[in-house]
């Protein structure tokens, strides 16, 4: 840490924004550089403003109620937001509150907007101070939370130096602990308060120490090393001069507890608090035989990393097909604790339609706050699947359900009487000709029909070519772009050329219908689409998987027919 001058008018030099207690009124917000502090110290309270919609400056007189305006800074700050300029006014209110307990400042008009009321917890100074006495000008003081922590838990390390001089400039040492990874949390705070009688000026820093192994643990004395600025009226040249400082903290030492033998779970995860939380991609879900839904799992822990966060596989089950996508990890600070969050997308395809459960996810952790195993439920999910698109619920018959005798045909029916009766034979020669004659007829304007709609069938097949070859064109073009959009495009149209019938109307109903290797790299396109964004789209692969065709099987007129058949 590099420190540079700071007087208790400017104190917002090194400030650090430190959303401890943060709410939004419109274009406004309001927040405190620290929500508990000790008589007599100062405090930060930050006024935002968005420039653009509001140019008036905050009344500021409510505060002198309970607290004393030691000063005031105001800085201005452009940036660009969505590719527009913005500018945002930002007010540092340097406060010392009047009295101690629980202290509430009041929402404050900015035009015709106003701040959220916030809330500040002072407490009382200690009546002995064993680390300094009103002689100390410099000194260190460190913090930490709890004394015997879990592996792999996070310890809270707070660094506090304590300067009654004017400070030029310093720098701090990072502790360095063995079996144990160190984290620095958000940016360093600023402020004021008062020892023994004696003014201070506090630079704050914190971490988070997670331990690997049991047993004991030292965190060494961390140095300060800088310079400070003091009067020196035997100079005719100067009234100032620099000297060198420097101070150190104590050692800290604690004693690290083993994993509980009586916890048994896959994964050992000693949280503060660990919430788990399903979501759907459209509210209420709607399920569909062969189109897929997204399902997030999201699982948010406090006082452990993302990398620390476990998988949530989905189980194997015969009415569905689940595809998981790379999970996005993410860890933040509150500046206190790390809050270490894993969101898991998974794609269901239904294969059938039906009543189902969606059994229930579990995950055991151990709470360090209550000291106790605890277990984050995600109920059950009860689910109905609608058939397909144009299939029926129950098959129809291929055969009817009961054989009926035809009627005879006229002039045939059958009689008692002997061949040569009523005419003899010569009736019944004449009928056999006709007959004869008839059928030839038909067989010749059946055949006549027959090359008639070849003829047709064999243009239709020629526009599909060429409409194919287009949508090939297209798609070739996209991927070489890495269009993700125009890669999308482009499949459907093709698609539509192979099912004329039944279409997929989406990436993943058609992904449903191509072979696991090609249905891959449609959901990737897919994920491109509509999941935020992490990497940009590659189409080289997918190109890749298409250009010389993937097989895929596509249903006929006829139905319970399959023809194999191959995209081009």
């Amino acid at each position: 840490m590099r420190l540079i001058k700071a007087s208790h008018l400017m104190i917002g030099v090194l400030l650090c924004l430190l959303p401890v207690a943060f709410l939004q009124a419109g274009t406004v917000k309001a927040f405190l550089d620290r929500d508990k502090i000790l008589a007599r110290e100062t405090v930060t309270l930050t006024i935002e403003i968005d420039a653009s919609a509001n140019d008036t400056n905050p009344d500021l007189e409510p505060l002198k109620r309970d607290f004393s305006i030691h000063g005031t800074q105001v800085n201005t700050e452009l940036r660009l937001l969505n590719s527009q300029p913005s500018a945002t006014t930002l007010w540092r209110i340097e406060l010392e509150p009047k009295r101690t307990g629980t202290l509430h400042i009041p929402p404050l008009r900015v035009g015709k907007e106003q701040t959220a009321a916030l809330d500040l917890t002072v407490q009382a100074q200690p009546s002995t101070d064993s680390q300094t006495d009103s002689g100390t000008d410099l000194f260190i003081e460190v913090q930490t939370e709890p004394a015997k922590p879990y592996v792999q838990s996070q310890i809270r390390f707070v660094v506090r130096l304590f300067c009654a001089l004017s400070l030029w400039e310093g720098n701090l040492t990072t502790p360095e602990v063995p079996n144990a990874v160190v984290d620095k949390l958000g940016d360093d705070v600023s402020y004021e308060t008062t020892r023994n009688g004696r003014r201070y000026q506090v630079f704050e820093r914190r971490y988070a120490i997670f331990p690997q192994q049991s047993g004991e643990l030292t965190i060494p004395a961390l140095q300060f090393q800088g310079w400070v600025t003091s009067d020196d009226r035997r100079s005719f040249f100067s009234s100032t001069r620099r000297r060198p400082v420097s101070v150190s903290s104590d050692p800290v030492e604690l004693t690290v507890r083993p994993r509980p033998e009586s916890f048994k779970a896959s994964h050992w995860l000693p949280s503060e608090d660990l919430n788990l939380k399903a979501d759907w991609s459209s509210n209420p879900p709607q399920f569909r035989v062969g189109e897929p839904i997204t399902r997030t799992l999201t699982l948010e822990a406090k006082g452990l990393s993302a990398s620390q966060l476990p998988d949530l596989p989905m189980p194997a089950l015969s009415w569905v097909r689940s595809y998981a996508d790379q999970p996005l990890k993410e860890d933040r600070s509150d500046g206190v604790w790390r809050l270490g969050r894993r969101e898991q997308r998974v794609a269901l395809v239904p294969m059938k339609a039906g009543h189902f459960t969606l059994p229930e996810t579990r995950l055991d952790w151990w709470d360090t706050r209550q000291d106790k195993a605890r277990t984050a439920v995600i109920p059950a999910v009860e689910i109905e699947v609608l058939p397909a698109p144009g299939q029926a619920s129950t098959p129809t018959p291929l055969l009817p359900q009961s054989r009926q005798i035809p009627e005879p045909a006229v002039g045939m029916t059958p009689t008692s009487s002997s061949w040569g009766s009523n005419g003899g034979v010569w009736p019944w020669a004449t009928a056999f000709v006709l007959l004869l004659w008839l059928v030839t007829i038909g067989a010749w304007w059946r055949s006549a029909k027959l090359r008639q709609r070849g003829n047709g069938e064999t243009e239709n097949q020629r526009e599909i070519s060429l409409s194919v070859r287009t949508a090939k064109r297209a798609l070739r073009m996209a991927c070489t772009q890495n269009d993700a959009a125009g890669a999308a495009k482009a499949l459907l149209q093709w698609a539509d050329m192979i099912w004329p019938l039944k279409p997929p109307r989406s990436l993943g109903a058609l992904a449903m219908r191509l072979e696991p290797e090609a249905r891959n790299f449609i959901y990737s396109l897919d994920q491109a689409l509509y999941a935020p964004a992490t990497d940009p789209w590659n189409g080289e692969f997918l190109w890749k998987a298409v250009k010389r065709g993937f097989p895929e099987y596509r249903e006929v007129e006829q139905p319970g027919v399959l023809a194999h058949s191959r995209l081009l």
